[in-house]
């Protein structure tokens, strides 16, 4: 790539953050300006981006789980956006499980079913329960499946 189009390319990237752009348009967006910034090799325009990158998702308001700590580099700035993204993504999860919980069994059940998924559950666990949601016939046996899985 020439420098003139590198040159073109980190601009748009930088200028688009501008954008109004939702969380998953943003974690796109950063992870292709880290990808540019990359291909630089010049850690001073990475920390300086970085620290911009930073601020200006501060400004914008994005959710507080997703700026947790100050990143350096661009690298942390994209691993701790998508690292926020895929908790806000597992904890929408936990809560569609948990309304169709109280929906197919009731309230005493998905609560029960929110007190085993306090901590964030990984892809499997979402499966887990997921089949246990609609292969068992009574909130017990829901229950005791999630607990025993």
């Amino acid at each position: 790539m020439s420098d003139d189009a590198s040159h073109a390319d980190l601009t748009a990237l930088v200028l688009g953050l501008a954008r109004n752009l939702s969380p998953e348009e943003m974690a796109v967006q950063l992870a292709a300006l880290w990808r540019t910034i990359e291909r630089y090799g010049d850690p001073g325009l990475a920390g300086l981006i970085a620290r911009t990158v930073d601020t200006m998702l501060e400004l914008r308001d994005y959710p507080a789980l997703l700026m947790e700590g100050g990143a350096k580099t661009m690298t942390e700035v994209v691993d701790r956006f998508q690292q926020g993204m895929d908790e806000l993504v597992q904890k929408g999860e936990v809560r569609v499980l948990r309304r169709q919980a109280a929906r197919r069994f009731g309230e005493e059940t998905a609560g029960q079913l929110s007190r085993l998924l306090d901590e964030p559950p990984g892809p499997e666990d979402i499966d887990r329960v997921t089949d246990a949601l609609v292969e068992c016939a009574t909130g017990d046996e829901f229950i005791d499946r999630v607990r025993s899985d």
